[in-house]
């Protein structure tokens, strides 16, 4: 199934949705350029998405509620990632990356985005990678 990007056009060949953590409390995206991650390399970060948890000041330690939930684009939908270390994968997947230690506490205006967001993405499969600490697969089919 052609999956759709936020702005509704046709994109490539998208089956999934595979969710990954970023490993720490705080970021955005360009703070996770500097993280040693899977996820970082070619040409910036290999996941498309990006969902802040309130932490978006370098270090975490204040929290603004206007960066909870936001989604940043990280790459464009219709360019294959590089997050999964399977090629097919990345070139059938968008990868979504939630701002957090990968302990799976997440916040609610983050879960919410990652809903709409898989929602607007029109994929009905959804799964983690073992970073993310939680089954986006088991989440996403209790929906």
């Amino acid at each position: 199934m052609a999956a759709k990007n936020p702005s509704g056009v046709a994109t490539r060949d998208i089956r999934s949705v595979l969710v990954h953590a970023s490993g720490r409390d705080w970021g955005t995206v360009d703070d996770l350029l500097d993280v040693p991650h899977h996820c970082v390399g070619r040409n910036g970060l290999g996941v498309h998405f990006v969902l802040c948890n309130g932490n978006a000041v370098s270090g975490g330690n204040a929290y603004d509620p206007e960066w909870d939930g936001k989604i940043q684009e990280a790459r464009p939908v219709e360019q294959a990632g590089f997050h999964s270390g399977d090629a097919v994968t990345d070139t059938t997947s968008v990868a979504i990356l939630l701002v957090g230690s990968g302990d799976g506490r997440y916040t609610p205006m983050q879960i919410s985005a990652l809903e709409n967001l898989i929602h607007l993405l029109k994929v009905d499969t959804v799964a983690s990678h073992e970073c993310a600490g939680f089954d986006a697969g088991a989440w996403w089919d209790g929906d």
